[in-house]
């Protein structure tokens, strides 16, 4: 049985604690032992924040092993650098997603050589080569960071998004035996591909017992509502955002839970969160078949794949899950068992402290 060593971990940054990848990752190391000291600050004016997080860090840093910055932290990374010289420990950087590719090339809400577009291609690149390591979702992942700004392979580690158990368990009792419940949380983005399944909910508006409940808010929503409207679709309740502690109880009542079907390369790189917390749910999951996503799970095993961007795929996936009970039980479970053997807080936290011990 390997020893247990001690370790002391700065986390930094105005990150928000409840956000899937922070809990994840705190939880995860604390579970294991780790003492995770917090540098975070919310001050609204930068400069005093940073000058917060400097000091909050340098009182502590004596004790602590490695500085990690937190997920989407990029800002970050400079003062974090200059910290980590200075004190003489390793930089972890979670970088979990690319600014340039979600705002120049997933949403294109930023032209490519506009002077904005630019910023975000270096705010990644810098922040990456700033690091010691690097933290991303999956292999993917990192091959995009690989190929667009030039970064050698060997600064990233895979830590995959996993989910928080502790929250997101399995329960029966809420599952209503007259409905058939569809539930998709969804922060709108394109990536998530929300008017797809819109669709396939028109499509599926004659069987009376299937009933859709789409939770969240975002860029993409005003448009879907509309397109709701248009489409006339009556099997559909959209709701806002849901504080994530709700989350579990709302999917406690679903009979299947919806991924991301958005035609983007972005699907392609990364698995949502939503999946993870599905598995632990010990849900049934249907989900847009892309190239990451089809390294951890199999189709008919433990998931369900379609195709992207298409709403009769998605009709047809969530008719044969409704009208085969043997293979959403079986789907379910073998979902359940593969998330407790890889991507619980538990197996999160050993990965991380494995990273982490490369360096100390």
């Amino acid at each position: 049985m390997m020893e247990k060593i001690q370790l002391n971990v700065a986390y930094v940054g105005s990150y928000d604690p409840l956000y899937t990848r922070v809990r994840t990752v705190l939880k995860g190391l604390r579970k294991q032992g780790v003492n995770v000291i917090e540098c975070r600050n919310k001050n609204p004016y930068k400069l005093l924040r940073l000058a917060i997080i400097a000091i909050k860090y340098l009182l502590i840093a004596y004790k602590v092993d490695a500085l990690i910055v937190s997920e989407a932290g990029h800002a970050y990374v400079p003062l974090a650098k200059i910290l980590s010289l200075i004190t003489r420990k390793p930089l972890i950087f979670d970088a979990f997603l690319s600014y340039y590719h979600v705002k120049v090339v997933d949403t294109k809400s930023v032209p490519t050589n506009s002077l904005k577009g630019k910023y975000f291609y270096y705010l990644d690149k810098i922040s990456c080569l700033l690091a010691d390591i690097v933290l991303l979702d999956t292999q993917e992942h990192a091959e995009y960071f690989h190929k667009t700004f030039n970064i050698s392979l060997n600064k990233f580690r895979i830590l995959p998004v996993g989910s928080d158990d502790e929250w997101f368990s399995p329960t029966q009792e809420n599952i209503s035996k007259k409905n058939f419940n569809v539930f998709l949380v969804t922060s709108f983005f394109p990536v998530h591909g929300v008017e797809y399944v819109i669709k396939a909910a028109k499509l599926l508006e004659n069987e009376q017992n299937i009933k859709f409940l789409i939770v969240g808010d975002g860029m993409t929503r005003p448009y879907i509502e509309s397109l709701k409207e248009k489409l006339e679709v009556k099997n559909v309740i959209i709701k806002g955002i849901t504080p994530s502690y709700l989350l579990p109880e709302l999917m406690s009542q679903a009979s299947v839970c919806l991924g991301q079907f958005g035609n983007t390369q972005h699907a392609q790189l990364v698995i949502p969160a939503k999946v993870y917390d599905a598995l632990a749910m010990k849900k049934p999951v249907i989900t847009g078949n892309g190239m990451a996503i089809k390294q951890i799970l199999t189709d008919k095993e433990n998931v369900i794949f379609c195709s992207f961007a298409d709403p009769l795929a998605i009709a047809e996936a969530i008719l044969s899950l409704k009208n085969d009970n043997n293979l959403r039980i079986r789907i379910a479970e073998n979902g359940y068992n593969l998330f407790k053997s890889q991507y619980s807080l538990d197996f999160i936290g050993k990965q991380l402290i494995e990273i982490i011990k490369e360096f100390i």
